[in-house]
């Protein structure tokens, strides 16, 4: 007896098949919800014709089932997507960001605040606008309100823009519009007037600070906190980054730390509850993968690591059988306790990048290699980092450009 046996292609000619199958039964269940029973009529010397009678008295025929189905499901499709709200369009743009691996639940959580408090207000006109019917004009006034008169600062304002944009993005995938009208009005909002940003120039631990807290952490008992949060002041990396360090991405001959992947939060039924090792760094931007120098003491911390840690896959590996390594809340809290004790100013670990950045510029790195080093994919992301202390400029400096001043008393 001869058996029979599928090659792949069979196969997926037969999954093609049973997928189309199932799509003509969509479709046909959709079309027959919203319009009822296909009817039919005989035509043209007993042609018969199969027809259907819209609600504005338009006839819609076809000389096929099939054909009909088809023709109901594509106007079915332009009349629902035509009468979506730019508050719907918010819901379905939330939608695909929480399903997104590529982004950090943490990140899309910011989306549903940021809608709230810019486009979800009481006196917002352009959430109950159909997405189809909005104009440049009716952005720009949206806006032009939530800008108010120099209440908001830039960076706040950016935030409305940026999640209006992603939407509109979203809207042309989906083809509800052709063009991204809210990309469109920004060069308008140039003229805007805009609250002062915080001064955060001081936001950054100096050298001084910053060696007082890692002698100081190196006085107490070495525990995986401490060891982390020395390993974090060695280097300008995300946390995330920091986290998902393995001993594969250590090249101790070398002396280089290869950063190619990152530990962020992923949803798990609903809430941020699952730790996530992704195979790329922030954004999955090729920019993010990078090597970078291992100082001699980075090298010292991470020898510690290995006789504490050595048989565990993350060298920042939680205690016992811990599947990750420890936690970011648990660094910033032990973080805390240790700059008290050392009695340098609390800023969370994230600080470090703002540190390493602006210790390396302060010496003349040149900013590409800054960039390089944080794994940003611009040199405006950089400029973010920079913390430079004005006060520290050098006197003869000031006196070589500005001319030297000579003060005079008030007799």
């Amino acid at each position: 007896m001869m058996t029979k046996t599928l090659d792949d292609d069979m196969l997926t000619m037969y999954g093609n098949a049973i997928m189309e199958e199932m799509t003509k039964r969509e479709k046909e269940k959709r079309v027959l919800e919203k319009y009822g029973e296909i009817k039919t009529v005989a035509k043209d010397g007993g042609t018969r014709f199969l027809f259907i009678v819209r609600r504005d008295g338009k006839q819609i025929t076809s000389a096929t089932r099939e054909g009909l189905i088809e023709k109901l499901y594509n106007t079915l499709e332009g009349e629902t997507t035509s009468a979506i709200t730019v508050e719907q369009l918010f819901e379905m743009y939330a939608q695909m960001r929480s399903e997104d691996t590529s982004i950090s639940s943490r990140t899309a959580d910011f989306d549903r605040p940021n809608w709230n408090r810019f486009f979800g207000v009481r006196d917002g006109k352009l959430k109950s606008m159909k997405v189809a019917d909005v104009s440049s004009y009716s952005i720009l006034d949206e806006y032009k309100r939530i800008a108010g008169r120099g209440e908001r600062t830039k960076k706040d304002f950016a935030k409305a823009t940026g999640l209006l944009n992603k939407m509109f993005d979203l809207a042309i995938e989906k083809q509800i519009v052709q063009n991204n009208v809210a990309r469109s009005v920004l060069p308008l909002t140039k003229k805007f007037t805009f609250k002062a940003e915080p001064d955060h120039s001081r936001d950054v631990w100096t050298i001084e600070e910053r060696d007082a807290l890692v002698a100081y952490i190196g006085t107490l008992p070495q525990t995986r906190h401490t060891l982390a949060i020395r390993l974090a002041a060695c280097f300008a990396l995300r946390v995330g980054e920091l986290r998902a360090l393995t001993w594969e991405d250590y090249d101790a001959n070398a002396k280089k730390l290869y950063i190619r992947h990152e530990i962020v939060k992923e949803r798990k039924n609903g809430k941020n509850s699952c730790d996530v090792d992704k195979p790329f760094t922030k954004g999955g931007k090729e920019s993010g993968c990078r090597k970078v120098p291992v100082s001699d003491e980075a090298a010292q911390v991470l020898e510690e690591l290995r006789v504490l840690n050595g048989n565990k896959k993350y060298i920042l590996n939680g205690a016992g059988n811990a599947q990750f390594s420890v936690g970011t809340n648990k660094i910033n809290d032990f973080l805390k306790k240790y700059c008290e004790g050392a009695g340098v100013p609390y800023y969370a670990s994230h600080q470090f990048r703002f540190y390493g950045a602006t210790q390396m510029y302060t010496n003349d790195v040149p900013l590409n290699t800054i960039r390089y080093y944080l794994g940003h994919s611009t040199i405006q992301m950089t400029l973010h980092y920079l913390r430079p202390d004005v006060e520290d400029v050098d006197d003869e400096l000031l006196n070589s450009i500005f001319g030297k001043v000579t003060r005079s008393h008030a007799s």
